[in-house]
């Protein structure tokens, strides 16, 4: 409800902005608060938890191996699903001992921040292990994941791929379908691997949101309450660049340091 409260807010807004409503619809609403947890008989949305490492580690070897290295490096880096899966070589400082990667695009870009993840020596072994010759390929691409499952089925063959088979395959192939295999994984496509793979092994369900608070958690026993503020990127809009530069300081002893 609350949600759906925030559309319209934004709905008027936008009227005011363009001048087709008057200003006084747009005060009014602003009036308007949302409903309170625990005060309705309104549902409840659960908190989002950490996911247990014996679960995370049940669901990794049912997977395929690019999937299982987009949660592995999460788990690393604290990463949101969106950075990890669009991850390229020509949007990571390796210039340091602790690469620096600086998305493109994030969420909270459009509030003025910046974003930057350091990459310590764990987090890089999983990303040179998947690094494309095109530095502005993206690391993880569901394309290559295809052919190399097309490649083990053909390997796998116990009869030989006589020509007559190779035609009739090529006819059964479609010529144009509907859906190809993108050049990178998508956070959907990502949260339907997690899915099917708990269900292989009879886990409760987890979604990949869940690792970047299981980082979070880790980071904040092992280094503290600030360190787990700036190694998810939780800064204010208002902070001051060197404020920035101490966070990205501090953020880059914990990627080279966590195990």
């Amino acid at each position: 409800m609350n949600h759906q409260c925030g559309r319209v807010k934004r709905i008027v807004r936008w009227g005011v902005e363009s001048e087709r409503l008057p200003a006084d619809r747009w005060e009014a609403l602003r009036a308007v608060r949302g409903l309170s947890a625990g005060r309705t008989v309104a549902p409840e949305p659960e908190p989002v938890t950490p996911v247990t490492e014996e679960h995370f580690r049940a669901a990794l070897p049912h997977v395929r191996p690019a999937v299982g290295a987009i949660l592995g490096l999460m788990m690393l880096t604290g990463m949101r699903p969106g950075e990890a899966c669009r991850v390229r070589p020509c949007d990571i400082d390796t210039t340091g001992a602790v690469w620096v990667y600086r998305p493109p695009q994030h969420k909270t870009k459009y509030r003025g921040k910046a974003r930057a993840v350091p990459i310590g020596e764990r987090a890089k072994a999983i990303l040179r292990r998947f690094t494309p010759a095109d530095p502005t390929d993206f690391y993880f691409s569901p394309a290559r994941t295809a052919a190399e499952q097309l490649a083990e089925r053909t390997a796998k063959r116990r009869t030989p791929l006589y020509p007559s088979h190779a035609r009739h395959n090529a006819k059964r192939r479609k010529q144009t379908p509907k859906r190809r295999p993108g050049r990178a994984y998508t956070t959907h496509g990502l949260a339907v691997a997690v899915t099917r793979a708990c269900a292989k092994v009879a886990v409760p369900p987890w979604h990949p949101n869940q690792i970047r608070h299981t980082h979070a958690t880790e980071v904040r026993r092992r280094f503290g309450l600030e360190a787990a503020q700036v190694v998810p990127g939780h800064e204010r809009a208002d902070v001051t660049q060197v404020y920035a530069e101490k966070n990205l300081a501090l953020a880059a002893k914990v990627a080279a340091e966590i195990e």
